[in-house]
């Protein structure tokens, strides 16, 4: 049957509201095809996870009956323990599904319940500041200098000014990377910014609830992906660049490589699925491009070698990046690419945080009552140092494995607080250089834009 394949207006015109034409799901045969090819490629070729590119175009139906044919799979009878197939993808709240029936397409707020994950662009967007948008390419955010080491840079669109306005919202952003840490759970209760004990479902993220996930798997958190600037050049556009009265004037190589180990870091001690972008562990470039993929090796290009990150081999092309160009321009000129060093530290550090999350089962917490049970923050500890984060997990395993304190620190100053468990023993995470000794702490220190992981007996 012509145009039985794809989604057409009223006046019989194929929606084209995606990259091409819109594919109808809502159609019986269309969903059986989804349906099948994606049991076909389990059973068959054992793949163990699919992502959904735009899978807000797609229903709620279609996606609850590929979760529940996967789920009817045993190794037994199928070869493959169909529970186990991760799905995920993008629940973006846009499109010609969006329009037409807004409560079934597959979007995040319409995702609840149904254990499939979707990307937080609310922790992404905290972490780094602005959207993946160019326009707001340079506005800083919790992580890259709001409050405490602003860039003064024209091109900011929604970055305040006044540096008590940027404190406020370094408040709410702080709430909404609080949110991701536990998974981006809906009937989470937590302590704002303001003192107020509010569900995360109620705070409000640009025009939409924060928390939208039933349980965490229905979280993927991540800094950056294939779409939009990679994750150094993001922190390129917003770290400071010519600053005046900053010294030095623009952030050094170790500055922005220490920010990108803190952004990293943060996502990988979250609850929920994690996602790292191919490359942000070795600090990669796109040199600019905003969208890449139509750019070639030339821009997409990784080393692994660390000869190159790829930083200052050209402007990004024009036809993605045509306005950007005076914007990019003086920083791919003036701003060092980080060392093979550099690179090479951050690899090693990342790997280290990979390795402290596969080794302990306290970021596997999946239901808000095995988050409420185990995990807790600090507001009392935060209140004097802006934008810190404290919080602790006890194991879901066994009383016997040892409790975990984390501290999350953007700001320019080393932080000192009071351990929240003072007097028992601790240690710091040995993937981390902890000494496999425990001792007695009182104090717990936090690196300037930097990360602490403790063990407590």
């Amino acid at each position: 049957m012509p145009y039985y394949f794809y989604r057409t207006s009223a006046t019989g015109q194929v929606e084209q509201s995606s990259c091409c034409a819109d594919t109808a799901s809502e159609r019986p045969m269309v969903e059986r095809w989804l349906v099948d090819s994606v049991v076909h490629w389990t059973k068959h070729y054992k793949v163990s996870g699919f992502r959904f590119d735009l899978m807000s175009f797609h229903t709620k139906g279609n996606m609850r009956k590929i979760r529940e044919k996967l789920d009817q799979l045993s190794i037994a009878q199928d070869g493959v323990d169909g529970r186990s197939v991760i799905l995920f993808g993008e629940g973006w709240t846009f499109g010609s599904l969006v329009d037409r029936d807004p409560k079934e397409a597959m979007t995040q707020i319409n995702a609840f319940g149904l254990g499939i994950g979707t990307f937080n662009d609310r922790m992404r967007d905290a972490l780094r500041g602005g959207t993946p948008h160019s326009s707001e390419k340079s506005d800083q955010g919790w992580a890259t200098g709001l409050y405490w080491d602003f860039n003064h840079e024209p091109a900011n669109q929604n970055t305040p000014t006044a540096i008590g306005d940027q404190r406020n919202k370094l408040g709410h952003l702080t709430d909404v990377i609080k949110a991701g840490l536990i998974g981006n759970l809906a009937d989470y209760r937590l302590n704002d910014h303001l003192g107020n004990s509010v569900m995360a479902r109620d705070i409000q993220f640009r025009g939409q609830n924060l928390g939208y996930a039933a349980t965490t798997n229905e979280t993927v958190n991540y800094a950056s992906a294939h779409d939009g600037y990679t994750l150094w050049d993001s922190l390129n556009a917003k770290l400071p660049f010519y600053t005046p009265g900053r010294a030095p004037a623009t952030a050094t190589a170790f500055e922005r490589a220490s920010v990108q180990r803190l952004i990293l870091a943060t996502v990988l001690v979250s609850q929920g699925f994690t996602f790292i972008e191919g490359g942000s562990e070795i600090l990669r470039s796109k040199g600019g491009d905003q969208d890449s993929y139509d750019s070639g090796d030339w821009f997409n290009r990784l080393d692994f070698t660390f000869r190159s990150d790829n930083w200052g081999q050209g402007l990004p092309p024009a036809w993605k990046n045509g306005g950007d160009v005076s914007f990019w321009a003086p920083r791919l000129n003036s701003i060092p690419s980080p060392s093979p060093a550099d690179r090479s530290d951050t690899l090693n550090f990342v790997e280290s945080m990979l390795r402290l999350r596969a080794r302990l089962p306290h970021f596997s917490l999946l239901t808000g009552p095995d988050i409420q049970k185990h995990l807790r923050f600090y507001p009392d500890l935060e209140k004097d140092h802006p934008g810190l984060i404290v919080f602790s997990i006890d194991s879901p395993r066994s009383i016997l494995d040892p409790k975990l304190v984390i501290a999350l620190n953007p700001s320019l100053e080393k932080v000192a607080i009071r351990s929240p468990f003072a007097g028992r023993p601790h240690r710091l995470a040995p993937e981390l250089g902890g000494s496999a000794l425990p001792g007695a702490f009182e104090t717990l220190s936090i690196g300037a834009r930097n990360i602490g992981v403790w063990e407590v007996q």
